[in-house]
């Protein structure tokens, strides 16, 4: 007996459909243009236990997971809002047990022939074992006995000949495959054979003609092809519909999309082989390892798992034992020498007390008697339950270790002794140390104590020496002659030279006795007044000095004023034949600043370079070049003040390239300098 509203079963848009709703498999509703349910079918009320009179109106929403609800009802609001069909899953109360189950609800629009919506029609199909990742068996048992154009879902009425001629296919093919449904059913139209994969034809065609043969159902999966080349998985479930005769007339069935389920199945296939594949790269990880490793039972003991390492360490195969007590036979002794008691292994305290053991170290006895000192660790396994099912136990032979431990201590013990001993020298040399620094302190004293009587009392009778000769030249030269002038002039070079050399060694003392701290200097400000003061030389020589911009850089402004007025200088001394041309350009590097001054002049061979920097070292005559020796040994200590080095690149005769190289640092702020 039905238990839809009478009016329904008469209602002119649904006809011949009411009565077959109540023969369906599925919950199936009848609603209201504005999507509200008006009616249910028989299984509606099987499966939530409600009656027709707790079903009117919202008691049906009893039927509803609360949860789902408020989303169930916004997915028919909008599709009666658009009407366009809709589909939602969501839980359904079974009413035999309380539980609530995953339901595919679908609803399509029935409209009259102004294509106005008169009702709605719905569907609610169990999914929950699809859901949970169970096989689909319960879906692929259903299938619909007749024809339902408006149920969601491709239904089918067909002839039984070769392309499975169809007289009535519902609108849902289209999504399946791409073609309207009209396509399938125009007399010179699209056949439903040309969808299915090439590969799976013959096998449908037998599948199918076999099981009307035999009077039964067919039940089949197949691909079939969308019209944008995508392949799909179908499931099919249809019976042959006979006349009194027994002949078959059509067949009608429903084809289902299955793809997402047969991707999934395909995963599960996939992640089955992964876990095979990861168990024997695990077996193979245990037998590489050097370690012993086993698992084993809780609560018996036994052995379920081990690698050759357990026989490795213990001197013969590990068998599995028959229960815990068995381990007492696998003899071990304590680092101090008490043997291990049966409940003292780590495999006892993990399984029966369920305990973590680390680096718990036994001397394992081998059946020859020798002693393994051996590192044991072990830990419980719990199921989902917090049961313990297993214990996991690592063995890792440590004897060479502590070997190598008592070794290592006997050389600290040595080491300590012989550092005891470096600490008496070190001591003495401290005392020696400092014995020497007051030494240095007195010589620096002598030094500076030098460096004034050269300032002043050398100085002095050389002035005087000049004094008295100017005088003598000036007022008797007459009466000395030829040869006494010469005399008198070669004295006087010889007094100047004596001043110049003891003005450069005084100079090369202040380099570090008169130090100043370091100051931002703009090189290119130093440069302009080292050019003043050659201005004189430049234009008597006839010479040029280019220069390129100039960085800023700490450093000593006196020093690096006497650096830059040396190697000019001697660039322009050394000019040869030619008029100097003297370039001054600077460039940053990986270190800091390179600074170079290149010269057209007479140059050297590079073999005498680290002699041009030696104190008295010259590669000219006094009689072609003047000049003590000294200036780049003062440029060479300037710079190696600043942290630098200097070098040059020399081809006799084409000229020299003085290469200075000053590191990157900070250039204090003034207000840095000075003591707050």
């Amino acid at each position: 007996m039905s238990l839809m509203d009478p009016h329904i079963t008469s209602d002119p848009v649904i006809g011949d459909a009411a009565a077959l709703m109540d023969e369906l498999p599925q919950i199936v509703w009848v609603g209201r243009a504005d999507g509200w349910p008006l009616t249910f079918n028989r299984q509606w009320f099987e499966y939530t236990g409600l009656t027709p009179e707790q079903t009117r109106g919202r008691g049906w929403e009893a039927g509803l997971h609360p949860d789902d609800l408020p989303r169930y009802l916004a997915a028919r609001q909008a599709a009666v809002r658009t009407g366009v069909a809709y589909a939602i899953e969501s839980r359904f109360r079974r009413g035999a047990d309380g539980s609530y189950r995953w339901h595919l609800g679908r609803a399509k629009p029935l409209r009259d022939e102004a294509g106005q919506i008169v009702r709605w029609m719905g569907t609610c199909t169990d999914i929950h074992d699809q859901k949970e990742g169970q096989a689909e068996a319960a879906e692929r048992e259903r299938h619909f006995r007749s024809l339902v154009a408006n149920v969601p879902g491709v239904v089918y009425r067909c002839a039984l000949d070769a392309n499975w001629t169809m007289s009535f296919i519902s609108d849902s093919i289209q999504d399946l495959c791409g073609y309207p449904a009209e396509e399938f059913t125009h007399s010179v139209g699209r056949t439903f054979a040309s969808i299915i994969h090439p590969d799976d034809v013959q096998a449908v065609d037998q599948t199918i003609n076999g099981a009307v043969g035999r009077g039964v159902s067919y039940d089949l999966e197949y691909r079939v092809v969308h019209k944008n080349g995508e392949v799909r998985w179908v499931h099919e479930r249809g019976r042959a519909i006979t006349t009194g005769t027994g002949e078959v007339a059509w067949l009608d069935g429903v084809v289902v999309d299955i793809t997402g389920r047969h991707q999934a199945e395909q995963e599960r296939l996939a992640l089955l082989e992964q876990v095979r594949a990861e168990r024997t790269l695990l077996t193979d990880m245990l037998e590489q390892m050097p370690s012993a490793v086993w698992l084993a039972e809780a609560p018996s003991g036994k052995l379920l798992l081990g690698n050759r390492g357990i026989e490795h360490l213990w001197g013969h195969s590990f068998q599995p034992a028959t229960g815990i007590d068995d381990y007492a036979g696998y003899s071990g002794l304590h680092p101090d020498g008490r043997a291990v008691e049966p409940h003292e292994w780590p495999l006892a305290r993990a399984i029966e007390q369920g305990e973590v053991v680390t680096e718990q170290e036994i001397d394992v006895v081998r059946p020859d008697g020798t002693l393994r000192r051996a590192a044991f660790s072990a830990a419980p396994i719990h199921n989902a339950a917090g049961q313990r099912v297993a214990a996991v136990v690592t063995g890792t032979d440590i004897s060479e270790r502590k070997q190598a431990e008592r070794a290592i201590r006997e050389l600290n013990a040595d080491l300590e002794r012989r550092v005891e001993a470096r600490t008496r020298n070190l001591v003495e040399s401290q005392a020696a140390l400092q014995t020497f620094a007051r030494q240095l302190e007195l010589s620096n004293r002598e030094l500076q104590d030098f460096a004034s009587v050269a300032s002043h009392d050398l100085q002095e009778p050389l002035r005087k020496i000049q004094a008295f000769a100017d005088r003598l030249k000036t007022r008797h030269a007459p009466a000395l002659g030829d040869e006494g002038r010469d005399y008198l002039e070669r004295m006087q070079a010889a007094a100047s030279r004596m001043q110049r050399l003891i003005n450069d060694l005084l100079s090369l003392s202040r380099v570090t006795t008169q130090a100043k701290p370091f100051v931002p200097v703009d090189l290119q400000e130093v440069v302009r007044d080292v050019l003043l003061d050659l201005d004189v030389r430049i234009e008597t020589l006839g010479g040029q000095v280019q220069v390129q911009s100039l960085p800023v850089v700490a450093g000593d402004p006196t020093q690096l004023r006497q650096l830059m007025q040396n190697l000019i200088g001697n660039a322009l001394k050394f000019h040869g034949a030619r008029p100097p041309v003297v370039q001054v350009r600077a460039a940053p590097d990986d270190q800091g600043w390179q600074l170079n001054i290149q010269d057209n002049g007479v140059g050297f061979d590079e073999k005498y370079l680290d002699r041009i920097f030696s104190p008295f070292q010259r590669l000219h005559g006094r009689n072609v070049f003047e000049g003590t020796g000294i200036g780049l040994t003062i440029c060479r200590k300037i710079v190696e003040r600043h942290d630098g080095t200097i070098t040059a690149t020399s081809v006799p005769d084409q000229g020299s390239t003085f290469v200075v190289r000053l590191p990157h640092a900070e250039v204090p702020k003034p207000e840095e300098l000075y003591e707050p």
